[in-house]
């Protein structure tokens, strides 16, 4: 899965450049766009270019509240625990994106932390 979203700092929720994920079955790749605008509207000129790459099992991912007041709709956290704590937050375009990437983040994880099965 990859999708499109809109970056936000994590605490003051300033907007940060545009980012593309890529969700495999072991890691989260972020790539980021150079201008802080919806991708669709950045044309076909303008690539991403990558960023991070994070392992799912030591991600975390939350949806954020939506703050009508500021116009901050759709969005979800992406927490990172390693030696240090990284975050970013992203803005899907709507509802559907953002839960069809929590759903399919969910089911990656939770693939991850379930003994295998098998005979031996």
């Amino acid at each position: 899965m990859d999708l499109n979203f809109l970056e936000f700092d994590p605490t003051s929720f300033s907007p940060q450049p545009a980012a593309h994920l890529f969700l495999f079955s072991d890691v989260l790749m972020i790539s980021k766009y150079p201008t802080v605008q919806w991708v669709s509207k950045l044309g076909s000129k303008n690539t991403s270019k990558f960023h991070r790459l994070l392992d799912l099992k030591s991600v975390a991912v939350i949806a954020v509240e939506d703050n009508e007041e500021k116009g901050l709709k759709f969005l979800f956290k992406v927490t990172v625990v390693e030696k240090t704590t990284h975050q970013f937050c992203f803005q899907a375009a709507y509802a559907g994106q953002r839960q069809e990437f929590l759903d399919a983040i969910s089911l990656l994880t939770k693939k991850e932390e379930s003994p295998a099965t098998g005979s031996s």
